[in-house]
């Protein structure tokens, strides 16, 4: 499934397996979207924008689940903090649930964006391939 792709990214990311910069973890950012965005120029979906948009869903919430997977290895003893007007306002554990919560929402939102671009990139692809390939009206 295309949307398993990205995984390894998002692990190696939150774990800190390698180093932002290096070229594994560039290959690990970069295959996973060429990849959809190859498989929308290229796949004949009939319905793009709902196949791209639904697989931008999967891909967000398995990278939510993901992150809270891998939150407390992530941050290990420096979670985030609300900072500002916010700053100890809430009891931690309120406060670990706000920042989660935001989390796991802008992780779906992420997969949404990129669902939401490669769909109209299939959008584009097959109303080109459609008029292309039109039946010619026969002469009589």
């Amino acid at each position: 499934m295309l949307a398993t792709l990205a995984l390894p990214r998002v692990v190696v990311h939150d774990l800190h397996l390698f180093d932002l910069e290096s070229i594994p973890y560039k290959i690990l950012a970069i295959v996973p979207f060429v990849t959809w965005a190859l498989y929308a120029l290229f796949g004949k979906s009939k319905r793009p924008i709902y196949d791209f948009m639904l697989l931008g869903l999967i891909f967000g919430l398995m990278l939510a689940v993901t992150h809270q997977l891998t939150w407390d290895a992530s941050w290990g003893s420096n979670p985030p903090q609300l900072h500002g007007n916010l700053e100890d306002k809430f009891d931690p554990m309120i406060e670990s649930v706000l920042l989660r919560s935001a989390a796991f929402i802008s992780s779906i939102l992420t997969g949404m964006v990129f669902g939401g671009v490669c769909s109209l990139v299939a959008l584009a692809s097959f109303n080109v391939w459609s008029r292309k390939h039109k039946p010619r009206p026969s002469k009589r």
